[in-house]
């Protein structure tokens, strides 16, 4: 968190970026799992841990539950770390984390790319929410394209997410909320 405030505030030591940089690279490149999406039954099972991270953990040799917290907070929180830095030279990576198999390092990076306000970002963002879950692909159009004041987004914010949830989002966002809160 340090590091991440350090780039914000415009520190010139490259030590605190590379540091940054590094966690993330390593949760965006990982192959981890989504924890509660499971592709091979093609639903989200909310009441356990998908299928697909518990072989992952076993294949790691890691506890499941452990791997549950890394595919949830530890991985993600790598790269909200950096999005939250809100230095450009973040865009690439958080790109990439639209690719990941969780869907949280997906959200960050979606989220990260919306507060930096990039919007030749947005054609990613919304080809990640057209290969989303269902579901999945909502918390994307709210958590990220809500919050570009750009058409393409906004129109895929009406076509994934709930009409009056939508409503309250853009509503709070005209307040000052941003996609990584403030």
């Amino acid at each position: 968190m340090i590091a991440s405030a350090l780039v914000k505030l415009g520190d010139k030591d490259d030590a605190y970026w590379n540091f940054l940089l590094e966690q993330a690279t390593i949760a965006v490149d990982s192959d981890i799992p989504d924890a509660a999406f499971s592709p091979s039954q093609n639903k989200i099972v909310i009441d356990r841990i998908s299928p697909e991270l518990l072989a992952w953990a076993a294949a790691h040799h890691i506890d499941a539950n452990t791997a549950a917290i890394d595919s949830v907070y530890g991985y993600p929180g790598k790269v909200l770390l950096l999005a939250l830095a809100e230095d450009p030279r973040g865009i690439p990576l958080l790109r990439r984390a639209l690719l990941s198999h969780d869907f949280m390092i997906v959200r960050m990076g979606a989220s990260g790319l919306a507060q930096l306000q990039d919007i030749n970002s947005i054609p990613f963002i919304i080809a990640a929410c057209e290969k989303a879950p269902k579901g999945y692909d909502a918390a994307l159009a709210e958590s990220a394209l809500l919050y570009f004041d750009d058409a393409r987004a906004q129109n895929a914010v009406d076509r994934y997410a709930d009409k009056e949830r939508a409503r309250r989002f853009r509503e709070a966002r005209m307040h000052g909320l941003k996609a990584l809160g403030y």
